[in-house]
C-alpha cells in the first residue's frame, strides 16, 4: 500500500491506498514540531494498529509539505520504519496541470494537489475551495491551466482572533448555529463565523465565474468543508480527500 501524507498548519492527514488505487484507511495525526521523528514513529504504528493495519503492509511513501521541518521528520519516520525514502512532492512534480503562476514554488503543494485531484475527478473549468486553517479558492482554466486563486482567513483563525483580540468574547468549538440569529454569544459567534465563511466563499466564487468561460464546476474539500458547504449556496459538491488523492495521483505518475 501507499502511505500519502499531507502536513498541514493545524492537522497531519493520512491516507492509505491500495493497489489498485483507492483509498481505504484516513486518519490524522497532530502537527507538532517539538516531537521527534522516533515520537512520529510510534504515534504512527499506534494509529496503525488501532485501525487494523499492519506496518509492514505499506510498501511506499509520498509526502505533500507546508511545514518544512515536519517534512524532514516524516521523511526520518519512513526510514525508521520501512527503511525506504519518501517521496516529497514539489510543484515541479504535478502532472497535466499547467501551473500560470508567477512563481510556482511560491504556491502551496496542497493547493496544486486538490487542484489536480479534482481536474481529474470533476473535469474543468473547475473552482476548488479548500475550507481549512486558511480559505483558498484556486481556479482551472477548460484548458487545465491552473490560474492561480483566493486565500483568506479560516473559520478557525477567525473565531480564536476573535476570542485572542477582545477582552469578553469566548472561544466556541466550532458547529453549525442552529439559527442565523444567535441567541447567545457563543450562538452569535458560530453564525458570524460559519455563515460568515459561506458568504465568503458564495460572494468570491460569483465574482470568479464572471471570468470564466463556460459552466464552471465548483468542488469543496478540507477539514471545514462539511461545516460550511451546508451554508454555501456555490458549492456543489464535497470531495474531503482531494490533496491525498492528489498525492496519490503524483505519486503513480512520477513511478511511470
Amino acid at each position: 500500500m501507499l502511505l500519502a501524507v499531507d502536513i498541514g498548519n493545524s492537522s497531519i492527514s493520512t491516507g492509505l491506498f491500495s493497489s489498485e488505487g483507492t483509498l481505504v484507511h484516513h486518519f490524522c495525526l497532530p502537527v507538532d514540531p517539538g516531537k521527534s521523528a522516533e515520537q512520529y514513529r510510534d504515534f504512527l504504528v499506534e494509529r496503525l494498529k488501532t485501525n487494523g493495519i499492519a506496518p509492514r503492509s505499506i510498501g511506499r511513501v509520498a509526502i505533500a509539505s507546508v511545514v518544512r521541518k515536519l517534512s524532514s521528520t516524516l521523511q526520518k519516520v519512513s526510514r525508521l520504519l520501512w527503511g525506504t525514502e519518501a517521496l516529497v512532492i514539489g510543484y515541479q512534480d504535478i502532472p497535466e496541470l499547467k501551473i500560470c503562476y508567477g512563481r510556482p514554488e511560491t504556491v502551496g503543494i496542497d493547493r496544486l494537489l486538490a487542484a489536480l485531484a479534482a481536474y481529474k475527478s470533476h473535469g474543468a473549468p473547475l473552482i476548488v475551495i479548500d475550507v481549512g486553517t486558511a480559505v483558498t479558492i484556486d481556479v482551472v482554466s477548460a484548458r487545465g491551466e491552473f490560474l492561480g486563486g483566493i486565500i483568506a482567513p479560516g473559520p478557525r483563525i477567525c473565531a480564536e482572533a476573535l476570542a485572542e483580540k477582545t477582552s469578553l468574547l469566548p472561544q466556541i468549538e466550532l458547529q453549525p448555529p442552529s439559527e442565523l440569529i444567535g441567541r447567545s454569544t457563543e450562538e452569535a459567534i458560530r453564525s458570524g463565523v460559519v455563515c460568515g465563511t459561506a458568504e465568503l466563499v458564495d460572494g468570491l466564487v460569483r465574482r470568479i465565474k464572471r471570468q470564466m468561460e463556460g459552466s464552471t464546476k465548483v468542488v469543496g474539500t478540507g477539514g471545514f468543508a462539511d461545516l460550511i458547504s451546508p451554508e454555501s449556496k456555490t458549492i456543489e459538491t464535497v470531495d474531503p480527500h482531494l490533496v491525498l488523492k492528489g498525492i496519490q495521483i503524483t505519486h503513480n505518475y512520477l513511478r511511470k
